[in-house]
């Protein structure tokens, strides 16, 4: 019975490679499509390696499929090649493994580059001079060195890779991802860890035997006669639960550009309250605070002498209160020490990308106006609403801001691709900010909208008596003024 159980499994063993090569190749192709996000975690960083792991160990398990099949057409020589090259691809594997694990424990150790590199290295080197150095010792021939090099690097390279990488997992996941209070996505990576070192520990059995020690002992035959399945089957279930693990546990760079969109949206109506704050301050109590005061020096000089201490007392308490208010409208007003529209609203879409993780891409006609800075403000405050609303609400995979200048107006469009804004849309607070904004640069809000086709929104703003040259002088000639409209916000749905 033993021996039919083995004769079934070698006659299947070619299938079994296939699903081995399949399911790390689908690990590396998923988890490559989440290279390329924006994140501040360490995990995002060590992704590419972890996809290159994927990669590279898929291809060298379908080496024991394609191979075999290639060989009775091909020269001696070239199988041999063939055959290097899929050893090559498996410690290629480890070390890239390797790399990631180093690559998260560098984040939590704060390890210097040489240092972090020269060991990985060292063990590169050691897999390769022990192979060298076995070879030749024992003179062995072709297939067997191949099958030897297989074998050293699952012990010198797979085995300290897959604990080193379940190591920096569990660390980094502890210290960042288990702070941001979502459990399931902390126990989904604490399974990827431990999927990762049981994957290190199997590695070696599933080794061929080779003329060294533990592998004479622990390996792919011997694994077969005890347990009666061969070793590829749980590899296989091992990258199969890795790639669900590791695919659910990226959830967490959505919760984190989430969680950043919301910081972003706070300090946005953070900014604005000041900012209604400091005009109601400096238009309402600023004002009569003043007025009180030259009210209270006018009397000064009508009282009588001995009364003259009291007023006096009353003025420097009105004098102190009016400084402290100008203090704080120094403070609270926002500031824009560049008056280049264009430069400011570029560093605007680099922070919108960084943060949101959504491709945002900034077009200008190269005639941008120098606006004075106080009406940047509010340029700058609208471009940021309608980013925020595009990024949050539009589900668009990219957002363009154009910068146009037209006869007498400077204009601002957001364009975003996404799936357009519903017909019965009742406006909230971001659509009234954005309005109140336009009215106060004296332009109009324009917004087209069309479902799953995107929203443009457009910002019109006059530029007669508002532009600067570069120097800060006013132009020489005003412009012609903006075309008059019913309404400084207008909503074109089709």
């Amino acid at each position: 019975m033993m021996e039919t159980g083995f004769t079934w499994w070698e006659a299947n063993r070619p299938i079994i490679w296939f699903l081995y090569g399949q399911v790390f190749f689908l690990l590396g192709s998923l988890i490559f499509t989440q290279a390329g996000r924006l994140s501040r975690l360490a995990l995002a960083r060590g992704l590419p390696r972890l996809a290159a792991f994927g990669f590279l160990h898929g291809l060298y398990a379908w080496g024991y499929l394609f191979i075999p099949l290639q060989a009775p057409y091909l020269p001696a020589g070239v199988v041999h090649a063939l055959r290097v090259l899929r050893t090559l691809l498996l410690a290629g594997s480890f070390a890239m493994l390797l790399s990631f694990g180093r690559r998260l424990l560098d984040e939590e150790e704060r390890t210097t580059w040489f240092a972090s590199r020269v060991w990985a290295l060292s063990l590169v080197a050691f897999w390769a001079a022990a192979t060298v150095g076995i070879v030749w010792a024992e003179g062995l021939d072709v297939y067997t060195a191949l099958h030897t090099a297989d074998a050293l690097a699952r012990y010198a390279l797979a085995l300290p890779a897959g604990l080193l990488a379940a190591y920096g997992l569990r660390q980094h996941a502890g210290r960042y991802i288990r702070p941001l209070a979502v459990d399931r996505i902390y126990r989904t990576l604490r399974v990827a860890g431990l999927s990762l070192a049981a994957f290190g520990v199997l590695m070696p059995v599933v080794g061929p035997p080779a003329p060294f020690l533990p592998a004479q002992w622990v390996n792919g035959e011997i694994w077969l006669r005890v347990v009666h399945a061969p070793p590829e089957i749980f590899a296989t279930l091992l990258g199969a639960l890795l790639a669900w693990s590791f695919i659910r546990g990226m959830e967490v760079f959505v919760v984190e550009t989430q969680r950043r969109l919301d910081h972003m949206e706070l300090q946005h109506i953070q900014s604005q309250e000041r900012e209604r704050i400091a005009r109601d301050l400096h238009d309402g109590a600023l004002q009569q605070v003043y007025a009180a005061g030259l009210l209270a020096r006018a009397l000064e000089r009508q009282v009588p002498e001995a009364l003259r201490p009291e007023v006096e007392r009353i003025t420097a308490a009105l004098d102190a209160a009016t400084t402290e208010m100008r203090r704080l409208l120094h403070e609270w007003s926002p500031k824009i020490h560049v008056a280049d529209i264009e430069r400011a609203l570029r560093n605007l879409v680099e922070e919108a990308q960084h943060i949101s993780g959504t491709e945002v891409r900034f077009h200008s006609n190269g005639a941008a106006p120098y606006l004075d800075p106080k009406r940047a403000v509010h340029v700058i405050a609208f471009v940021r609403e309608a980013l925020a609303n595009a990024i949050r609400h539009a589900r668009t995979p990219y957002i363009d801001v154009r910068l146009d200048r037209r006869d007498a107006h400077m204009v601002i469009c957001v364009q975003d691709h996404g799936r357009g804004m519903p017909a019965d849309l009742r406006p909230g607070f971001g659509l009234k900010h954005m309005e109140e904004r336009a009215l106060l640069l004296g332009g109009r809000l324009r917004i087209a909208s069309q479902p799953r086709q995107g929203t443009r929104v457009e910002l019109w703003v006059p530029l007669q008596h508002w532009s600067v040259a570069s120097n800060g002088t006013p132009p020489a000639e005003a412009e012609a003024t903006p075309p008059a409209v019913n309404s400084p916000a207008v909503l074109e749905s089709h």
